[in-house]
C-alpha cells in the first residue's frame, strides 16, 4: 500500500468460506471494519444452504472492501466477478484484498448503482444493501438488476430490519419470483429472479439521468451579492443547506484575490456549493474536482454546469487523497477535511495540500477546531508558508494559508 492507504489501514480480519481461508485488510473509514458484517456472512451462507454454486458471472453491487465478491470468486475461481462501489477507498481496498486472496482478475470499478455497468449477462447479482439511500435509489438497487441478468439469473441480497418492509413490498410484484427468503434477528435474505420481458430488454436511462438521486433545489444568497441555486441529492450531506464548514469557507472566499484565476482545485465539495460560489465570484479558467465519493463529483460538476460554468473546463478525479500523479499545482485549493480521519491521514492530507499550492497561491480548508489546530501546527513548521487567517465558529474552524 502507498503512504495514504497505509494511514487508512486499520487491521487484517479473517473469514472462511467454501473451504477457503480468506484475509481482508480493512479501514476504519469503511463499513464493517471490525469484522465481516453478520449480514454478509448470512447471505453467503444461503448459497451453501441452497447448494447454489453454478454461477458463472457475478456482480457485487456496493462491494465495500470486497468480502462478498472475493468470497464467491475464491469458491469458484472460474467465475467472472465484477465489484462496484461509489467510494474510491472501498474500491482501493477491494483491489488490495483481491490480490491478497489471489483472485487478481476481478474487475473492480466505480459506479453509482448500476449506472456504470455495461454488461448484461450476469447470472448472479449480490448486495448487502445499505439502509440509508432513499426509496428511489433503493428501488433501483432492488429492481435495476433485471437489465443486467441473463434469463433465470438471480438477485441475492441481504437487508436490515429498517428497510425490510419496504423491500418486501417492492418485491411483491408479478414480475418478481422469490426463490428463497430467510429472516434472522436484524437481517433478511432474499434470492429472486425476474419474470416477463424486462430480461434482455434495453435498460432505461441511468438512475442518475432519471433523477432518482435528486432531492431538492436550494437557493443560496451568500456570499453577497451572489444569488444562485444548488440541486441537492439524497445520500449526501448538506441536502437542505450548507454545513458549518462550508459556510465558513463561503464567508471567506474573499481571501482569494484577483478577478481572474487560472486553476482551482476543490476537494470534498459535497453537493457543490463552494465550486459554484467561487465560479460566480471569479473568472476561473480551469476547475478540478477531487473526491472519494463518485456521487459528490457528479453533482458538483452538474451544479457548476447548471450555473453556466463550461463543462469543457471541469475535470474530475475519483480517488483517495488529493495528490496528483502529474504533480500539477494550483493557484487555489478549497475544501473540507473530515474530522473522523485519524491523525496520520490528516498529516498526509496536510502534506498533499501544501504540495499542490503554486507560489503565491492560497489554500482554504475547514474542519473541526481540533483538526484545524493540528494542521496549523504542521503548516507552521514549513518554510515559505504563511497563515493568512484562522477563524473559529461553533466548534468548527477555517484555516487559510499562503505560499510565498
Amino acid at each position: 500500500m502507498n503512504k495514504i492507504l497505509d494511514a487508512y489501514f486499520k487491521k487484517n480480519i479473517y473469514f472462511s468460506y467454501g473451504g477457503k481461508d480468506l484475509e481482508f485488510k480493512v479501514s476504519q473509514s469503511l463499513f464493517s471494519s471490525y469484522d465481516v458484517d453478520v449480514g454478509t456472512k448470512r447471505l453467503l451462507r444461503t448459497f451453501v444452504f441452497e447448494d447454489f454454486q453454478n454461477y458463472k458471472k457475478v456482480l457485487d453491487l456496493g462491494c465495500g472492501y470486497g468480502p462478498l465478491g472475493i468470497a464467491l470468486k475464491s469458491a469458484k475461481k472460474g467465475a467472472e466477478v465484477h465489484m462496484i462501489d461509489r467510494d474510491a477507498l472501498a474500491l482501493t481496498f477491494s483491489r488490495i484484498n483481491s490480490e491478497l486472496n489471489d483472485v487478481n482478475d476481478i474487475k473492480i470499478y466505480g459506479s453509482l448503482g448500476y449506472d456504470e455497468v455495461d454488461d448484461r449477462d450476469f447470472d448472479l447479482i449480490v448486495s448487502n444493501i445499505p439502509a440509508k439511500v432513499g426509496k428511489e435509489v433503493l428501488s433501483n438497487m432492488l429492481m435495476g438488476g433485471s437489465y443486467h441478468l441473463v434469463s433465470n439469473g438471480r438477485m441475492a441480497i441481504v437487508v436490515v430490519d429498517a428497510i425490510y418492509d419496504y423491500v418486501a413490498k417492492t418485491l411483491s410484484t408479478p414480475e418478481v419470483n422469490i426463490l428463497y427468503h430467510k429472516s434472522w434477528s436484524g437481517h433478511h435474505v432474499f434470492h429472486y429472479e425476474f419474470l416477463g420481458n424486462k430480461i434482455h430488454s434495453s435498460p432505461p436511462k441511468s438512475a442518475w439521468v432519471e433523477g432518482k438521486y435528486i432531492r431538492e433545489l436550494v437557493n443560496i444568497a451568500y456570499p453577497r451579492p451572489l444569488n444562485y441555486s444548488i440541486q441537492t441529492t439524497y445520500n449526501l450531506p448538506e441536502f437542505d443547506n450548507p454545513s458549518f464548514d462550508t459556510e465558513l469557507l463561503l464567508e471567506n472566499l474573499n481571501l482569494i484575490g484577483g478577478n481572474n484565476i487560472e486553476k482551482v482545485l476543490f476537494f470534498n465539495s459535497g453537493q457543490g456549493y463552494l465550486p459554484v460560489a467561487l465560479s460566480k465570484l471569479k473568472n476561473i479558467s480551469e476547475i478540478k474536482l477531487i473526491d472519494r465519493n463518485l456521487q459528490s463529483l457528479r453533482i458538483s460538476k452538474e451544479n457548476l454546469i447548471r450555473n453556466d460554468f463550461s463543462p469543457d473546463n471541469i475535470s474530475t478525479s475519483h480517488q483517495v487523497g488529493i495528490r496528483q500523479s502529474n504533480n500539477k499545482a494550483y493557484d487555489f485549493l478549497v475544501g473540507t477535511v473530515d474530522e473522523k480521519e485519524n491523525s496520520e491521514v490528516i498529516k498526509i492530507l496536510t502534506e498533499q495540500i501544501v504540495s499542490l499550492i503554486n507560489k503565491n497561491g492560497v489554500a482554504l480548508f475547514a474542519s473541526s477546531s481540533g483538526v484545524i489546530t493540528d494542521m496549523e501546527k504542521k503548516i507552521r513548521k514549513i518554510k515559505n508558508l504563511m497563515i493568512l487567517k484562522k477563524r473559529k465558529s461553533k466548534g468548527r474552524s477555517l484555516l487559510a494559508i499562503h505560499s510565498k
